[in-house]
């Protein structure tokens, strides 16, 4: 062999002896560089103890290589060789043990290891890698005979040494192919196991269907009015068959839970021991013979439930023939009504100090609800019914009659007598309806519009006395129809009140409704109404006629690409005004009308009587802003006497660094000669100065020519018109419910105004300046306003909540730029909830004080206190709700409350005696005194009380 052989062979043993890198070690021999090509090569031989260099610390490696010296490094990879094969048997395969083998006799196994494993197999799958090392160690011990015997080493030793290492490799294959059979085995145990559990899964999900089929079969029995006995027998067996498929699937689960241990088993003896391979082989078998035993109990119980089942069918058919036999008498149950009702008896006790017209429920309100004198006790039996004459027909329907045992108007009545009657029949697509006795506005109105008959307005004509009569209304498909008929008190008419409403879709996108309504020869009103929307076009229409006289109700509103373009168009004649025609609209009356419809009120943005309008708008977005046109007709008398013509253009939303700005231009035209030009701009901005501040300007100028119509003006608006141009201006700051803390919110505001505008109505400058009347009924008109305000809460805690305010007003009244008058105005409030006794109290106070100082006005500074209590609470089995409100000082809605005392209490109690019996209690009280007119001074009582029992 060349020396070049010796050295590949050399390095093939050392690369299989040595199991230590040396990497990373200290330069072991002072004369060999780091980046010598050799450098790792020796690291590792030295690292592994086969070179040891010269006593000087050198490797010499110039130096020739004698055959001495390759015997020695050869001697020491052997010896190196054998201590690692038997470190490493020993190690990683461990001790033979003894253990009883598979065909019965006594033999020897190896404790195999994951990591011996790997070892082993990495060696004994590649043979010619280990024979090729095994045969070059025999070779070079040849070669190197005398010299390894000089150094006692004998090859006969070599080769005894290897016959071990092939033993032991041979027994290690033999252990590892049984292992390899057992783990095979087990896969197929858990295979079987798993196909064992799939059965049983089935069985199971065969007997659950079968056991909803027999629930099923009870239920139907059950609603079709089988006989007990059926009903009972079939029960018994659903809950077999149930029971059956329960304890199905409880098996199976057990199958399936013995099945995934079996393959857990089946993967684990890939990485045990031949002895614990068996044992988990023998596991193994034991869960797939008890999965098999689940599933063959579970199929038992499924047959079993298929046998119950099969009787659940039998008794089935029994039973449903026994009721098709008897089918016209279930027929004739399911027609029989259901009969439901209520017996009441109410009583009612109210004075007041006004029987005739009543007084007012709220006497700080002056719209609050009335309440008049009453002493009655009504009892009222009620009947409802409900049943199904045919399968796709429902009939409902229900009869009030009442007797009044005693009270105003009721003579000596003490029988009962027919308060009303209803009924409904609804069919697939169609429906009917009837409705007869006493009747509400509200019971009438449906589908009328406002100018044909207002809710408000018939009960303020007719009193709830006569309000009797009968509606009858029909649906059809699409198609809508109401008739009423009502009977009114001789003072309005002597021939009742009879009306039609219908109501139908003509076609995609258009609707139309009818109304009729009559209650004289010569008082009738018609109306038809057109809604809907086509394409990009909505439009609501109303045409309606008040004996000969029109009123038309017509909104348009259309969009052009991103233009929106909208026509409104009004026009009502006097008819439909009070019969009076007061001059001041403000004063009239629902009772007034000598119709049945709305009574107009432009507050609720309706155009009033004897006046015309049309108004056509259009908005348009352009480059950074959004474009304004208007023009518009408002004739205020028919006749044309008095009129406006008017035009508006402009634009709003325009971002001019950051200030967001609009800006219009008003011209009109009124009666011919007087004309009024108005130009208004509009500037805001939000932006933070440590606070949210809102920034806010209008500067609008109005100049009116014409003065012969100017002098023709009534005093009222001369009074406030006091030269031919105006100027309105107002700046102002405000920051509005800003959070200093999650407990404080603060509200501030300061803001000059020259000729304030009212109610926003910019385009009358007669209504610029704003009007104070003082006690005395003197207008004083503000020419100048400069007001200041901050206000406050604190939430003290989730109970208690404190607020305080206070505004600084200065007027001028005079016109010469000073102002005048000053206005203090201090708020003070608080409000408490708490919980005492388990009732929910609630209470508050609030403190007001206005003091006005200087301009001639008479005003008699007087603080307002308003108290408040409420409690409510859950008690005795019943619901109590009681307030109380007490309220002293200056009013609010006429000058004689300056120091009144207004007291209003109010107590409910809902108590249900039982599941069907229930009591109801309500309570008023209320008390006006020391007002500055005495005749306003009144005061008022009640008590209603209820008892109901329903069946």
């Amino acid at each position: 062999m060349t020396k070049k052989g010796l050295a590949l062979a050399l390095a093939t043993v050392m690369v299989w002896a040595i199991a230590v890198p040396a990497f990373g070690q200290a330069n072991p021999f002072r004369d060999v560089p780091l980046d010598h090509w050799a450098y790792d090569a020796i690291a590792t031989l030295a690292a592994a103890g086969l070179v040891e260099g010269y006593p000087d610390g050198t490797f010499g490696g110039e130096r020739t290589f004698t055959r001495y010296e390759m015997a020695m490094v050869f001697a020491r990879i052997l010896a190196r060789l054998e201590a690692l094969l038997d470190q490493k048997i020993e190690a990683r395969v461990g001790k033979l043990e003894e253990v009883v083998l598979p065909d019965g006799s006594v033999g020897k196994i190896l404790r195999l290891t994951p990591e011996m494993e790997r070892a082993i197999l990495e060696l004994v799958g590649d043979p010619e890698r280990a024979g090729a090392v095994a045969g070059a160690t025999v070779r070079l011990a040849e070669e190197f005979a005398g010299e390894l015997e000089l150094l006692g080493v004998r090859v006969a030793e070599l080769e005894r040494l290897f016959e071990n290492v092939n033993a032991r490799l041979t027994a290690v294959e033999q252990q590892l192919a049984e292992v390899r059979s057992m783990a095979e085995t087990a896969r197929g145990v858990a295979d079987a196991a798993n196909a064992a559990a799939r059965a049983a899964e089935e069985a199971a999900a065969e007997a659950k269907a079968k056991a909803e089929w027999a629930w099923q079969l009870y239920e139907r029995l059950k609603a079709s009015g089988a006989s007990d006995d059926d009903i009972v027998e079939a029960l018994a067996l659903a809950s077999g068959v149930q029971g059956d498929a329960d304890g199905a699937a409880d098996r199976a689960y057990r199958a399936r839970l013995a099945a995934e241990r079996a393959a857990e088993l089946a993967d684990q003896i890939d990485q045990l021991s031949y002895d614990d391979a068996r044992k988990a082989l023998a596991e193994a078998v034991a869960k797939s013979d008890e999965a098999r035993s689940e599933a063959l109990r579970a199929m038992e119980r499924a047959q079993r439930a298929d046998q119950q089942a099969y009787r659940a069918r039998l008794t089935a058919e029994r039973a449903l023939a026994r009721v098709e036999a008897l089918e016209e008498q279930v027929v004739e149950i399911a027609r029989r009504p259901v009969i439901g009702g209520e017996l009441r008896a109410d009583y009612e006790l109210t004075r007041t100090s006004n029987p005739d017209d009543g007084v007012r429920l709220d006497p700080r309100d002056a719209e609050s609800d009335t309440i008049k004198d009453a002493r009655k006790l009504d009892l009222t039996l009620a009947l409802t019914t409900s049943f199904k004459p045919s399968e796709d027909t429902t009939v409902d329907g229900g009869v009030k009659a009442r007797a009044r045992v005693f009270g105003k108007d009721a003579g000596d009545v003490d029988d009962f007598d027919l308060a009303n009657m209803w009924f409904d029949v609804t069919q697939p697509g169609r429906s009917f309806s009837a409705l007869l006795g006493d009747l509400t506005g509200e019971d009438l109105v449906k589908g009328f519009n406002k100018y044909t008959l207002d809710a408000d307005t018939y009960e303020a004509r007719v009193d709830s006395a006569d309000r009797r009569g009968a509606v009858l209304e029909a649906r059809v498909g699409n198609f809508n129809g109401r008739l009423i008929a009502s009977r009114l008190p001789s003072t309005v008419s002597d021939d009742g009140l009879y009306g039609i409403a219908a109501g139908f879709p003509v076609g995609e996108g258009m609707n139309l409704e009818a109304n009729y309504l009559w209650w004289t020869e010569a008082n009738r009103v018609a109306s038809v109404r057109a809604y809907g929307e086509l394409g990009r076009t909505t439009y609501d229409a109303i045409y309606a006629r008040f004996n000969e006289d029109p009123a038309w109700d017509i909104d348009v509103k259309t969009a052009i690409g991103a233009i929106e373009l909208g026509l409104n168009f009004r026009e009502v004649a006097a008819s439909f005004g009070p019969h009076n025609n007061p001059s001041d609209k403000d004063d009239r009356k629902p009772e007034e009308l000598s119709h049945f419809g709305k009574l107009l009120d432009e507050d609720d943005g309706d155009l009033l009587w004897d006046e015309r309008r049309y108004v056509a708008y259009a908005e348009a977005p352009a480059w950074i802003a959004t474009l304004l046109a208007e023009k518009g007709r408002h004739d205020k008398t028919l006749a044309g006497d008095s009129w406006t013509d008017w035009t508006m253009f402009g634009f709003k939303d325009l971002d001019l660094l950051g200030f967001s700005v609009g800006a219009r231009a008003y011209n009109d035209t009124r009666d011919n000669d007087r004309e009024t030009q108005i130009l208004r701009l509009d500037v805001s901005r939000e932006f933070r100065l440590g606070l949210p501040f809102k920034f806010t300007a209008t500067h609008a100028n109005a100049k009116v020519t014409n003065l012969a119509a100017w002098q023709a003006l009534p005093v009222r608006e001369l009074l406030s018109w006091t030269e031919r141009e105006q100027q309105h201006l107002s700046v102002g700051l405000a920051v509005e419910d800003y959070a200093l803390t999650p407990a404080w919110t603060l509200s501030a505001s300061v803001k000059t105004e020259k000729n304030p505008i009212t109610d926003d109505e910019w385009t009358e400058p007669d209504s610029w300046k704003d009007k104070f009347e003082d006690d005395s009924n003197k207008p004083h008109w503000k020419h100048h306003r400069d007001t200041a305000s901050l206000a406050v809460k604190f939430a003290a805690t989730d109970a208690l909540t404190l607020s305080a305010g206070y505004t600084v007003e200065r007027w001028d009244t005079v016109g010469d730029g000073e102002r005048n008058v000053s206005v203090y105005t201090t708020d003070v409030g608080a409000n408490y909830t708490l919980k005492v006794a388990g009732a929910d109290v609630a209470l508050g106070y609030g403190y007001q004080l206005q003091e006005i100082a200087g301009g001639g006005i008479d005003h008699e500074a007087s603080p307002r206190h308003t108290y408040s209590i409420g409690v409510k609470r859950q008690l005795l089995g019943a619901t109590w709700d009681a307030s109380y409100k007490l309220v002293t000082g200056r009013g609010e809605d006429e000058s004689g409350k300056v120091k009144a005392v207004d007291q209003m209490a109010q107590l409910n109690v809902t108590y249900s005696l039982a599941e069907s019996v229930d009591f109801t209690l309500n309570g008023k009280w209320g008390k006006s005194a020391d007002n500055a007119n005495a005749s306003d001074d009144y005061y008022y009582s009640s008590i209603k009380a209820g008892f109901g029992i329903k069946f």
